[in-house]
């Protein structure tokens, strides 16, 4: 959950530099980046049971404004059971104009082995669309296959049909302070199709934060909360109960190279 916003955000601060760089040397440009979390959030959800996450990916740009990526963390087998990981596949085009940006692309979230039910898959595939202007960003992600395993087949409680059409919006916020110190603010709109009568899934989630380079590290603290309605949240790991909307503070620490 910092997940897949993370890689749009990621994306888009590197492809500026690159660019400018690629005007003086090679249109091509490989970074990478690894990040160590105290749990992995993705819109607002855990996706580790609140425990630690090991991420990591390579993003590869050209100066016309075309990207492709890979990107992974571990995750809860409690929810992708049995997988364990999260790889995930992503490409578009991305462009500044000044102090406003476009970008544009597809975002495929694989994980090996996991099945909600026999023959059934809980890698997802979304288009999406975004914005931005100076230290403010704006995107739409809309889901092109089954959200998350989500159908009448593997959650016939929850869902009466497929979940494809399912959308999130979000806005972004990156403020600098100064060269090392720089605050930021999260808001987020989950909705999600098919599901059952009586079964509302749609929720909003926000976060705020600070980062703060130094040695060549980025340092995180944010918190982050939900308005997900909990008893369609939460499962059970063994005889416990966990709700994985609940408010949380998030502690991360990560390197570009």
């Amino acid at each position: 959950m910092f997940k897949k916003a993370l890689i749009a955000t990621a994306v888009a601060a590197t492809l500026a530099p690159c660019i400018a760089t690629a005007a003086e040397s090679s249109p091509h440009t490989l970074t990478g980046n690894v990040g160590f979390f105290s749990q992995y959030i993705f819109r607002g959800l855990t996706q580790t049971d609140t425990d630690p996450a090991l991420q990591g990916g390579i993003d590869y740009s050209h100066s016309s404004g075309i990207y492709l990526g890979t990107w992974g963390s571990n995750v809860s087998q409690s929810l992708y059971n049995p997988a364990n990981m999260e790889w995930d596949f992503y490409g578009g085009w991305a462009k500044t104009f000044g102090d406003f940006g476009v970008n544009v692309g597809a975002l495929l979230y694989y994980y090996p082995g996991g099945e909600p039910a026999p023959g059934e898959k809980y890698d997802t595939t979304e288009v999406y669309a975004g914005g931005s202007w100076k230290w403010l960003s704006a995107k739409l992600s809309y889901a092109v296959t089954d959200f998350f395993g989500g159908n009448q087949t593997t959650f016939p409680a929850s869902f009466s049909e497929g979940s494809d059409g399912s959308m999130y919006v979000e806005l972004n916020a990156t403020f600098p302070i100064n060269e090392a110190l720089s605050i930021s603010a999260h808001i987020g709109q989950q909705t999600v199709e098919g599901t059952a009568p009586g079964v509302d899934l749609d929720y909003s989630d926000f976060k705020i934060g600070v980062n703060y380079l130094w040695g060549g590290f980025n340092f995180g603290l944010a918190y982050k909360d939900t308005d997900a309605e909990e008893a369609n949240y939460t499962y059970l790991k063994g005889a416990e109960s966990v709700f994985i909307g609940d408010s949380a503070v998030i502690l991360s620490v990560g390197k570009t190279f």
